[in-house]
């Protein structure tokens, strides 16, 4: 059986900004329980800020972002 209290699930997705620039998401959920009467997609929540998961998809956004350059801000 699965540790669901240490298992997180890395999603990543990139959306169309502008020509030449692309919005990266990279989120982390987990399953606080199995239920095989429910799709899994279901019973996922998303990892709360403090937890290491959440740290995880952050510094892999951070790196991407380091590799690959990010447009400045907008004011």
């Amino acid at each position: 059986m699965p540790d669901l209290a240490r298992a997180v699930k890395l999603r990543c997705w990139a959306d169309p900004y502008v020509p030449t620039e692309t919005v990266l998401t990279i989120e982390a959920a987990y399953r606080p329980r199995m239920d095989p009467s429910r799709a899994e997609r279901d019973l996922e929540a998303p990892v709360p800020e403090e937890r290491a998961g959440a740290a995880l998809a952050a510094a892999l956004l951070a790196g991407v972002k380091e590799k690959l350059g990010s447009p400045p801000a907008t004011p």
